[in-house]
């Protein structure tokens, strides 16, 4: 790991003699190379906790204020447009070679 003052005695020598906006996106390319990425075990626990533990917490409560027929209609419904939201960005994500969702939507 490096050193915060060391990273930032580097950045500067990088970003010498250039404009702001330059400077700025070097700056953020050499701090994307420090970030460490997810693992497939732990995007799973991300998208679970994300999704499924939340929806857990609320869905009593949501049960009782949306009533017995509309609240599981509603979650049906939900269940579906996220489904197939996940699957357009699989489509895209496939047909770009890969990327994050601000690549994708570029």
């Amino acid at each position: 790991m490096v050193d915060p003052d060391e990273a930032d005695q580097l950045y500067q020598d990088l970003i010498v003699d250039k404009t702001p906006t330059t400077a700025r996106r070097m700056v953020k390319e050499e701090q994307q190379k420090d970030v460490k990425l997810l693992g497939p075990i732990a995007t799973c626990f991300t998208i679970f906790k994300g999704f499924v533990a939340t929806g857990i917490l609320y869905v009593p409560k949501d049960f009782y204020n949306g009533g017995y027929i509309f609240a599981p209609a509603t979650l049906v419904g939900s269940l579906f447009v996220t489904l197939y939201c996940a699957k357009l960005l699989l489509e895209v994500n496939d047909r770009i070679g890969g990327g994050s969702f601000p690549e994708m939507g570029f």
